[in-house]
């Protein structure tokens, strides 16, 4: 994934806020810098958590991957996209 701050090799635990549909990702890029988008994914990973184009998504890090999304109080959707190559 493409995050505009996180460490490259930090996990991110991804949420598709619709269908609640989840991956872990790898900061491996810097990005996404269009509007208000929190994180851009790879393909896989879009396809994985059935999105296409944009979507709203929960990202944690840190504790939060040992704990799934069980800790639905305190979880705020975001926007995220899939990542376009530049190939």
């Amino acid at each position: 994934c493409a995050h505009p701050s996180l460490p490259f090799g930090t996990p991110v635990l991804v949420q598709n806020s619709e269908n609640g549909a989840q991956c872990q990702v790898i900061v491996t890029d810097r990005g996404p810098y269009v509007g208000n988008r929190c994180i851009d994914l790879s393909k896989a990973a879009a396809n994985k958590l059935g999105i296409t184009g944009l979507a709203r998504v929960i990202c944690k890090t840190g504790r939060y991957l040992a704990n799934s999304m069980k800790d639905k109080d305190n979880l705020h959707p975001q926007v995220a996209s899939q990542h376009k190559s530049q190939h």
